[in-house]
């Protein structure tokens, strides 16, 4: 069995629920994911009951690639995760590095999520995005760690690409050896 730490700074407010994306908690990587990517199916007013979302936590009308009009919603103290919200529906899970994110290992997430294509990463220059649409995950790896995290609903690759990725523009050749 896979067992994995998370060493993430953040708490459900209610400990009832199943584990946010983010709660500190040691779970095999498929139960941990299973419980993050149930948080794709609550409702807008469930999750900010959950997470107890004030107003200045949602930035309206946002875009996230090629989805525009969607509500973001950031409760860092409780969770490093991004939500972004399609009306009343958690659109997208975004988390990244930046925050503290899992240490998860590709080679686990391959394993449990087969690849079904392999972008460039819109955020971090040449790395590979690896898409795992019909299962609505996403990750993109820096050496030897996953340092992004998308989950959405399940949906192809073809309409993932339509919705949540932009083509990223190329690296100039003039930034040097270490760019790419």
């Amino acid at each position: 069995m896979i067992s994995l730490w998370l060493l993430l700074a953040c708490a459900s407010p209610d400990e009832t629920y199943t584990t946010a994306p983010g709660v500190h908690a040691e779970l095999p990587t498929r139960e941990l994911l299973a419980e993050w990517m149930a948080w794709r199916d609550i409702s807008r007013a469930e999750l900010e009951r959950r997470l107890t979302v004030r107003e200045s936590s949602i930035v309206r009308d946002v875009r996230f690639a090629q989805w525009s009009g969607l509500d973001r919603v950031e409760v860092t103290s409780y969770c490093p995760a991004r939500f972004y919200l399609d009306g009343e529906r958690v659109a997208l899970i975004y988390i990244t590095d930046h925050e503290p994110l899992a240490t998860l290992k590709p080679d686990e997430l391959a394993a449990l999520f087969p690849p079904e294509a392999a972008l460039q990463s819109r955020a971090f220059g040449t790395k590979t995005q690896l898409v795992n649409a019909s299962a609505g995950v996403a990750w993109t790896t820096y050496s030897e760690r996953v340092v992004s995290l998308e989950l959405f609903h399940p949906t192809t690759v073809e309409q993932y690409k339509a919705l949540f990725y932009v083509e990223p523009e190329p690296i100039p050749d003039d930034l040097g050896p270490h760019a790419r």
